[in-house]
């Protein structure tokens, strides 16, 4: 049976991207054959025993299209990883750059990876009113919600320069991207999603 790509699973894009090798047994990795869709879990150097952070690979073929379910993965190659416990993001946002080493595990460790992107934010260009006479304290209210830097005083400026003609640039956390475009769309935004920021 065919695996759905995680996007469709978990509804929005991948946390960031590795590039990973699996041990052969001789170093203690899989005597068989692993498969798109295992949830192995990932770890760094320090990782402390028995610890899950649930964040999963999804991997490629050569060719960079998503692995099919029959063909066995890849000894060497990338992945896309996905963060699924919400509690650890910020813990993840702050560990992670470009070169972090670390291990896929599933008991012991069976593959190196470094990461090679990260795909935290999204950035979202903010247009105008759709309508007019719509709810701005709530829009303001929005915006110090999804950005816990952003205070009063600056997403009210933020809102003057959108009603000045000029659109607002906005970034919100990967993982709550979708339901910070169903609020915009909720209050009658015209927006759209200008640049991931793969840092």
């Amino acid at each position: 049976m065919e695996n759905r790509p995680y996007i469709k699973v978990f509804g929005r894009e991948h946390d960031f991207r590795v590039k990973y090798r699996l041990f052969n047994p001789e170093e203690g990795g899989r005597h068989t054959l692993a498969f798109q869709g295992i949830r192995w879990d990932f770890w760094y150097p320090d990782h402390p025993v028995g610890h899950l952070f649930m964040i999963y690979p999804e991997f490629e073929d050569s060719d960079g299209e998503l692995l099919k379910s029959e063909i066995p993965i890849s000894s060497e190659g990338f992945a896309n990883m996905w963060i699924l416990n919400p509690e650890y993001f910020t813990y993840h946002r702050e560990r992670l750059t470009v070169g972090t080493q670390g291990t896929f595990n599933e008991g012991k460790p069976i593959a190196e990876r470094e990461v090679i992107s990260l795909n935290f934010k999204k950035t979202f260009e903010i247009k105008h009113f759709k309508k007019k006479h719509q709810n701005r304290v709530s829009f303001v209210k929005l915006l110090t919600e999804f950005n816990p830097s952003i205070t009063l005083k600056p997403a009210k400026e933020l809102l003057d320069l959108m009603l000045d003609g000029e659109p607002i640039r906005y970034e919100v956390e990967n993982h709550q991207a979708n339901e910070f475009a169903k609020n915009l769309e909720e209050h009658n935004l015209e927006f759209e999603i200008i640049m991931d920021n793969r840092r």
